[in-house]
């Protein structure tokens, strides 16, 4: 039954990806020229960590927050990047959050690794919204230094709903989602 339980979850959380990324790069998209491409796309699994955990009481949180991007897709319009096959990235922040409400708009620095070894990092702003069986944090901004400076970069992370057991008892020290991610 769990593993039934968890294909299904796993087949909601992609459709709520595609569903999202497709919405929310729409809105990126207008901040760029119309005729711009990506230059890299990459999806790939996230794992988020509360200290203290999150429980259903407001309270300062640091999270931590890395994205694994096994597959990436560059299309290499410009031959003056390297080639990147594969990224990582992390977030780093302190905020007031719970089990309840989303937190409010941060703005981290978004630190990513490409497989080529270099860089980027990005001032990004940061949307956590929660809705009826999932979490979405969407984070948009400008490559501010490293690799494809100057580049809008846009990571869309789904999570599925937080633990509500966890939340009234001992609180909830970290999950695991879904993510996307575009370098345009």
């Amino acid at each position: 039954m769990r593993r039934r339980y968890t294909a299904m979850a796993v087949a909601f959380i992609t459709a709520c990806v595609a569903a999202f990324a497709t919405a929310t790069t729409s809105t990126a998209a207008a901040a760029v020229e119309q005729d711009d491409l990506a230059l890299v796309v990459c999806v790939g699994t996230a794992d988020q960590n509360y200290s203290p955990p999150l429980t259903t009481t407001n309270r300062t949180t640091h999270i931590t927050s890395t994205h694994d991007y096994p597959s990436c897709s560059d299309v290499q319009l410009d031959p003056q990047y390297p080639t990147v096959t594969s990224a990582s990235t992390a977030l780093d922040y302190t905020t007031e959050a719970n089990c309840l409400v989303a937190p409010p708009v941060t703005h981290p620095t978004l630190d990513l690794l490409w497989s080529n070894g270099q860089h980027s990092y990005a001032a990004v702003t940061t949307v956590v919204t929660r809705s009826t069986g999932s979490t979405i944090v969407t984070s948009i901004g400008t490559i501010g230094s490293g690799l494809f400076a100057g580049h809008i970069v846009h990571e869309v992370v789904v999570y599925p709903s937080l633990d509500v057991l966890g939340c009234l008892t001992t609180g909830v020290t970290n999950v695991s989602g879904i993510t996307t991610l575009e370098v345009v």
